[in-house]
């Protein structure tokens, strides 16, 4: 374990490839023992609050302050599933407004065991208006919502038509193929005797 307390880390997507870390900027740069985070609207203000997990300290907790900043809109999905998925696990809900399109699958866990809000969260920006909001259920049931209202809480049960998976047309070409044999790679891995936990001379 870590003996000197270290900074967070937070990178901003730069839309070309590069990130750049915005920790101080963001006041997330304090010094600690972080192993951990998640996100969830902790207060309902409809911007997403940020979770830290420190060893030997109490968990940090970010207010997220954008939408006071920049009045920018949202939508937050809540999913209704049937039978044993109640929370709706493995539906997509695909939201298109102003020309974007949005997708996300409802899978709230991270990585060991944390977990973030199940509530799906949509970033509308400047947008007043949604355009359609459709939700795909594991089962391959899908639903469209219409006249969601921005800011507020769209509820999806699950409920509509089946669609069953697009038949292949005879003839296709598939867009894989399997050239592992081709490639004749003689290669086998040989693990190296190194113990993680030996003093180091």
């Amino acid at each position: 374990m870590p003996h000197i307390p270290v900074a967070n880390f937070a990178y901003r997507n730069n839309g070309d490839l590069t990130f750049t870390n915005q920790a101080r900027a963001g006041g997330l740069a304090q010094p600690g023992f972080s192993n951990g985070a998640a996100y969830a609207d902790l207060n309902n203000s409809g911007a997403l609050d940020l979770i830290v997990n420190r060893i030997d300290a109490p968990a940090a907790i970010y207010r997220n302050r954008a939408r006071e900043l920049s009045k920018n809109h949202y939508l937050r999905v809540v999913l209704r599933g049937s039978g044993a998925n109640t929370a709706g696990i493995g539906a997509k809900v695909v939201v298109r407004q102003g020309g974007t399109t949005q997708l996300l699958e409802q899978m709230p866990t991270r990585g060991f065991s944390p977990s973030v809000d199940p509530r799906l969260h949509f970033g509308l920006g400047g947008s007043t208006t949604i355009d359609s909001l459709r939700v795909i259920w594991p089962d391959r049931r899908s639903q469209t919502l219409s006249n969601v209202a921005v800011d507020s809480h769209a509820h999806a049960v699950a409920a509509g038509r089946h669609w069953p998976l697009p038949a292949v047309p005879p003839g296709s070409v598939p867009l894989f193929a399997d050239v592992t044999d081709r490639l004749a790679i003689d290669f086998t891995h040989r693990e190296n005797r190194f113990y993680d936990f030996h003093a180091s001379r």
